[in-house]
């Protein structure tokens, strides 16, 4: 009876324990966010952008998703205008202006809900996915977005985003 007794206290003292032991997919995620924070990146909630531009849109929903964002150098004269695309019904929708989609970007993954850009950075909201290479191709074309807004464009390197769904 008595070892039954400490297997019980044992069993009860352990038991809160494993709450705190990570799950497999939340150390999926901590690798990435690592991962983007190692190529100079850094990882924020945020909401998405506002689309009451889009006529038809429905009423903002304040959702947080993660985005992965790169810092700007600071414009000289004139500072950026702030620049959002969503991701709606197939396509990529300006908000609140006429500007086209950048073209290094059309090869970002499904799961990237909105990119956009401000004074300060440029970056990816979306809802992280189970694909490592999801993460390889933000990475790879939040960078080469980042250097074009800082130093002009350049040459489009790859197909559309229906390519790495």
């Amino acid at each position: 009876m008595k070892y039954l007794f400490f297997l019980f206290a044992f069993v009860m003292v352990l038991g809160p324990l494993t709450h705190i032991i990570p799950s497999a997919r939340q150390r999926q995620i901590a690798r990435f966010r690592e991962r983007v924070a190692v190529e100079g990146m850094f990882v924020e909630f945020r909401n998405l952008p506002a689309f009451k531009a889009i006529p038809g849109a429905a009423a903002p929903v304040d959702v947080q998703v993660v985005y992965y964002g790169r810092r700007l150098a600071p414009s000289r004269g004139e500072p950026r205008e702030r620049r959002s695309w969503l991701w709606r019904n197939g396509e990529w929708l300006a908000i609140g202006h006429r500007d086209a989609m950048p073209p290094l970007l059309v090869q970002l993954p499904a799961q990237v809900q909105a990119v956009g850009y401000d004074e300060n950075s440029c970056g990816a909201y979306w809802l992280e996915s189970d694909q490592d290479h999801d993460v390889t191709v933000i990475i790879d074309a939040i960078s080469a977005w980042a250097t074009d807004l800082s130093e002009g464009p350049r040459e489009i390197t790859s197909g559309s985003k229906s390519d790495f769904s």
